[in-house]
Order: C-alpha cells, then sequence, then structure tokens
C-alpha cells in the first residue's frame, strides 16, 4: 500500500512540475544583453568559419561584401 501511494504522489509532483513556466528573461538587463550579442557573435563567427573551410568562392564574396571581414 505504501509502494502504490508513494508512486501516485510521485506522479502528482511530476505533473505539477510540467504544468509551471520557466520565469522569462530580463530582457532589459545589461549582462542579458551582453550575453545575447555575445551568442549572436559567436554563431556569426561559426558560420564564418564554416564558410571559409567549406566555400571558398562564398567566403571571398562574404568578405568583398564585408559581412564576414578577416
Amino acid at each position: 500500500m505504501k509502494r502504490s501511494a508513494s508512486i501516485g504522489l510521485g506522479i502528482a509532483l511530476l505533473l505539477a512540475a510540467c504544468g509551471q513556466d520557466e520565469p522569462k528573461p530580463n530582457t532589459d538587463d545589461p549582462q542579458y544583453k551582453l550575453g545575447y550579442q555575445a551568442g549572436q557573435a559567436d554563431e556569426e563567427t561559426a558560420l564564418c568559419s564554416q564558410i571559409e573551410d567549406y566555400k571558398d568562392s562564398i567566403a571571398q564574396a562574404l568578405k568583398e561584401a564585408n559581412i564576414c571581414p578577416g
């Protein structure tokens, strides 16, 4: 009897936890903005790196357009 009650309680807690929303980020926070900008810069760097490695003609066109300088 105790085991089924424990399982029932565990399921109830799991269902209650699933219904909770995560807190929304504070987009006005300067630290949030810096982190967001850093993430965008990292993605751009990774994309430009892939282009450099695999597509020389596209990389050259992006450099000429000053999208991926360097």
